[in-house]
């Protein structure tokens, strides 16, 4: 089926051609039986209208196997990548074409001659660009010899047409220039059969000597826009495995959006910095013609794309456009005196040229004694060398400073036609950065304003782009929406404060849109009902990552996420919602008392600018941690905290001191909702290690759990069923009441006390003096005993009620009604936690 084939385009009954189309295919649109029913019905709906002319790209993966044996090969050891790559395509071949007896006999083909060249390359140890280019070749032949027949089947008269018989380039293997003047002859020359549709391979090319070559990367969207150039075609459609042209790349804005339109420039310059769409040489000939592009999405064909085109004269969606960034930046900067007849940056800029280091942005002073650059990480040995040659004698003169290196840095690039016709856009944006701590290391800004380009450090990349975005695209609301995570004993009572205060609706202020316990879930977007939410919730389907994903892709400002569970689940997500600007309020102790990476990268978050409540972890609803850190922001420093850190073994051993037997003192405490579901959680001591550790580290302690020296207020352990501790709870009265009666001889209090200092920490059973502070303690009472270097002589002690769900959700509630009010600050400032 890859003959060359002659034949005049096809008419209308009336004379005139029928208009072209091409249809690009990318790799995951082109792999698996259910793409390909995609594709048929895509062609057999353009075959209405049109005559679709296909671009097909190499199965997923295959152009990296082919890259990897033609490596292997030059070693000598190649043959398990090479069986892997005829796996993949006879198994496609089985699957899409029934095993059709011709496709098969072409992919023998095809493979065989694959076999003698990688053979060839391990015979002479090397794989030269032309050869590698031969090799690279074999994914899209096979690919459209594959896909043709797989259309042919299912009743379209598709023939696979290898592009190097249609597409002329010079010999630069590895990234060839087109001749478009001879590729548009070649195609005259030797078109497909009318009714026929034309499965083309992506990505090929070949010299006027007929010896194969590639176009680089995107070269198969490449091949898609020189086609639809060269055919004067009235549309070209790139297929692959996304919505369209976004507003920020998804992965760091998880609110980002695809834009229904876009001008030919507005997209160059967003894949120029980085957005992975199209490459940008696959625009320029469609813009040199206006010839519209439309980017469509194979897994989601009724989505109807991005379509780009000339530029709008009305812009109905705001001045910017789109937001984009690439990494691994470094900049450059040099100053001085260069010598009277050319500017530093004209020398710079040359030797940088010279050099081949690639430039990205260049910003200048305007005295030209001074100019900085930013240039790829790659190039950066290049850049250094060129510019130490260069400026060799003006730096020994002393004329010249040294080079200052700045690495680590990202670009910024803020895009959009109407920007030009809309005074303040960059006030705007620089604006909001500065409001949220953000440092522009550069700027570089033409006087169209189509770009607004800036230098930042490569820790604040991710929120320069979200506040950008949230500026111009994302819609703000006073209402906050909260999503909860875990409607348990506090989770329930938050939700009934919540609903006194606001009804069972929800207010303008506050408003229930997400729920999830277990493996249930509940996403609404006019809100949950607060009066029934427990038959919203069983009817629910989904479970907490569900939860999480729709507080990240949530359309309306504030989002407030709320953990009131005791599971390292939500725990996990804190990190991705604070970058997406979703505020964490959390009763939940693992993020905080957790170590190593994760622990970091929570505080790194937070410090970046994610808004973060968790006072409720340690104290319930007493204030405990504000004061830590008001005391180390006023430069205080913290020697110790002890105290009674679990309202629950407060009040256990305040009805000890009663006379109560402890076993009765847990059960009561249990009736009563002051200990978790399974008490043994309450008195293994390891929930208050968790508070001790989040105590040390507000007060610039570095703790660990391992770091704490705990011992249970139980001698029952943690194994076996909860029915067993309960029978086995009395076996520790004895050993408790011995130590009452000598707390009461002794005048003193028996308590269980929980200390931190610089140099140890631990948890037990202790019999305090009466002028202890925790001696006065009473019922499900906290204590906090703070002494630092001014609350040395008098510590700062807070005391009040430290269990019981009422408490903590009034805890909960009081962050979520901070996080809604700082909500109105400027995206990334961090708040007063």
């Amino acid at each position: 089926m890859s003959e060359e084939v002659k034949g005049a385009g096809s008419e209308v009954p009336g004379g005139d051609p029928v208009p072209r189309r091409v249809l690009k295919f990318g790799g995951t649109s082109v792999t698996g039986g259910a793409r390909l029913d995609v594709i048929d019905q895509v062609v057999r709906e353009r075959l209405q209208a049109c005559v679709p002319v296909l671009v097909v790209s190499a199965f997923g993966g295959v152009t990296n196997l082919l890259v990897r044996v033609a490596g292997e090969a030059a070693l000598g050891a190649f043959v398990s990548t090479q069986e892997e790559i005829e796996r993949r395509h006879r198994e496609a071949v089985l699957e899409l074409t029934g095993d059709a007896r011709e496709v098969v006999a072409i992919l023998n083909e095809h493979l065989t001659e694959l076999d003698r060249l990688l053979r060839g390359i391990a015979l002479v140890g090397e794989c030269s660009p032309r050869t590698l280019d031969h090799v690279l070749s074999f994914g899209e032949r096979l690919s459209a010899e594959i896909i043709a027949a797989g259309l042919y089947v299912r009743g379209l008269p598709a023939q696979a047409v290898d592009a190097s018989e249609w597409i002329v380039t010079d010999g630069r293997y590895g990234e060839a220039e087109v001749d478009m003047i001879a590729t548009e002859a070649r195609i005259r020359e030797r078109a497909v059969p009318d009714g026929v549709v034309a499965v083309v391979t992506g990505f090929l090319g070949a010299t006027p000597s007929g010896t194969r070559t590639t176009l680089g990367r995107g070269g198969s969207d490449y091949t898609a826009s020189i086609l639809g150039a060269a055919m004067n075609a009235d549309e070209v459609e790139i297929w692959t495995d996304v919505d369209g042209v976004m507003t920020a790349d998804p992965r760091i804005v998880s609110d980002a959006r695809t834009l229904p339109s876009i001008s030919y420039d507005e997209l160059l310059e967003l894949s120029h910095w980085g957005a992975r769409v199209v490459h940008p040489k696959t625009v320029r000939p469609l813009r040199e013609r206006g010839i519209p592009l439309v980017i469509r999405n194979t897994m989601a064909p009724s989505r109807p794309g991005t379509r780009v085109g000339r530029a709008e004269t009305v812009d109905e969606n705001g001045p910017v456009r789109g937001i984009a960034s690439v990494d691994n930046v470094a900049l450059l900067q040099l100053s001085g005196w260069a010598g009277a007849n050319r500017s530093i940056a004209a020398r710079l800029l040359s030797a940088l040229d010279a050099a081949g280091a690639k430039v990205l942005l260049v910003s200048q002073a305007s005295s030209e004694r001074s100019v900085c650059v930013a240039v790829h990480g790659d190039s950066l040995v290049a850049a250094k060398a060129a510019v130490a040659a260069e400026f060799d004698m003006e730096r020994r003169a002393g004329v010249l400073d040294g080079l200052v290196i700045e690495e680590a840095c990202s670009v910024v690039a803020v895009v959009g036609d109407a920007m030009k016709a809309r005074p303040g856009v960059a006030g705007r944006i620089f604006g909001i950065l500065g409001d949220c701590g953000v440092n522009i290391r550069a700027i570089a800004q033409g006087s169209s304003e189509l770009n607004i380009s800036f230098v930042v450090t490569r820790r604040d990349v991710g929120t320069a782009v979200r506040a950008t975005h949230a500026s111009f695209f994302t819609p703000q609301t006073l209402t906050a929406q909260i999503f909860l995570a875990g409607p348990g004993r506090v989770g329930k009572e938050f939700l009934r404060q919540l609903g006194d205060v606001t009804g069972a609706s929800g207010s303008d202020k506050l408003k229930l849109v997400g729920l999830a316990r277990g493996s249930r879930a509940v996403v609404r977007a006019k809100g949950i009902d607060l009066a029934r939410w427990s038959e919203d919730l069983e009817a629910g389907g989904g479970d907490l990552e569900a939860l999480v994903e729709a507080a990240l892709g949530w359309p309306h400002r504030p989002r407030i996420f709320v953990d009131c569970t005791a599971s390292p689940e939500p725990a996990a997500a804190y990190v991705r919602l604070l970058r997406a600007g979703v505020a964490v309020v959390s009763a939940n102790k693992i993020a905080f008392s957790s170590s190593g990476e994760g622990y970091e990268a929570l505080r790194r978050a937070q410090r970046e600018g994610g808004r973060l409540y968790y006072e409720t972890t340690v104290g319930a609803g007493l204030p405990v941690l504000r004061p830590l850190a008001d005391l180390l922001a006023t430069g205080d420093r913290v020697e110790r905290i002890e105290g009674i850190l679990s309202g629950t073994a407060g009040f256990i051993l305040d009805e000890v001191m009663k006379g109560v037997a402890f076993s009765d003192a847990v059960r009561q405490a249990h009736a009563l909702g002051y200990t978790e579901p399974d008490p043994r959680l309450d008195l293994s001591g390891t929930d208050i290690a968790r508070k001790l550790v989040i105590l040390a580290r507000e007060a610039g302690i570095d703790l660990h759990m391992a770091d704490v020296d705990v011992t249970p207020l139980s001698d029952c352990g943690t194994d076996g069923s909860v029915e067993e501790f309960w029978e086995a709870l009395p076996s520790s009265d004895a050993r408790i009441a011995a130590l009452r009666d000598e707390a009461l001889a002794r005048g003193g209090r028996l308590i269980y006390l929980a200390r931190v200092t610089r140099e140890a920490a631990s948890i037990g059973l202790e019999i305090v003096a009466a002028e202890h502070p925790c001696s006065a303690q009473s019922g499900p009472q906290n204590v906090f005993v703070i002494e630092s270097r001014r609350y040395k002589e008098s510590p700062l002690v807070v005391r009040g009620p430290g269990a019981g769900p009422e408490v903590t959700a009034a805890g909960v509630f009081a962050d979520v009604l901070r996080a809604r009010a700082e909500a109105a600050e400027p995206p990334g400032r961090k708040p007063d936690t």
